[in-house]
């Protein structure tokens, strides 16, 4: 298993993902929030530095939260931030962690793509346990493509080899979500495409109905 850390990128992640891909990194992950009005309880995995939490209340001040990030220096920073709702948070890795506990959303965003193909089974398989019977997996992060030009696949190689650099992660490629989730019963249901369509913020589900591509 990988034990990856963000330590050594904490203090300056969130201007990097501010500036590198022009602003789409926070855009794509504000998207699929619209979909939380009824979720009374929602599981946040690798939330970074906590500046989703503040989007998150905008559309429901009800929920009660659960933050998981590993990194003590990420989930310090999300801890110094006014809180308008109920959060709990955990300085954990997500596979370590022993809860029973079931949540009407998971969000995983830029959360996935660290993860060996080997691994993403692993982890996407506990995601199951604990999303409750008719809930939503809100996902947003990079995704491989067949028509991705030179140019992107060079942005997608590098982003991969400064992460390496700083320890961040040991994958150099990125892996097959679709297949993962399809594995455990989920498909997705909504999509939408940012940053020449290198990134895709998604909803999985039960299967329902086709992903709709906006």
């Amino acid at each position: 298993m990988t034990k990856q850390t963000f330590n050594h990128v904490a203090k300056y992640y969130d201007f990097l993902a501010q500036v590198v891909f022009w602003g789409a990194i926070k855009r794509s992950q504000i998207k699929n929030l619209q979909s939380l009005d009824g979720a009374k309880s929602i599981l946040i995995l690798g939330g970074g530095t906590g500046w989703l939490l503040d989007e998150i209340w905008k559309k429901n001040r009800n929920a009660h939260i659960t933050y998981i990030e590993k990194s003590s220096k990420m989930i310090a920073r999300a801890q110094q931030r006014t809180f308008a709702g109920e959060v709990i948070f955990h300085n954990a890795d997500f596979l370590d962690t022993q809860s029973t506990q079931i949540y009407d959303t998971i969000i995983c965003n830029y959360f996935l793509d660290v993860f060996i193909e080997s691994d993403l089974k692993i982890v996407v398989q506990k995601i199951k346990k604990q999303l409750k019977v008719g809930g939503k997996i809100l996902f947003t992060d990079f995704v491989a493509g067949k028509n991705h030009n030179i140019i992107k696949q060079t942005l997608i190689k590098t982003m991969y080899l400064f992460f390496k650099c700083t320890k961040a992660l040991n994958n150099t490629t990125l892996p097959n979500y679709d297949t993962a989730f399809a594995n455990i019963g989920l498909v997705c249901t909504n999509e939408e495409k940012y940053f020449f369509n290198m990134i895709a913020s998604r909803i999985y589900e039960q299967p329902k109905r086709i992903c709709k591509s906006l």
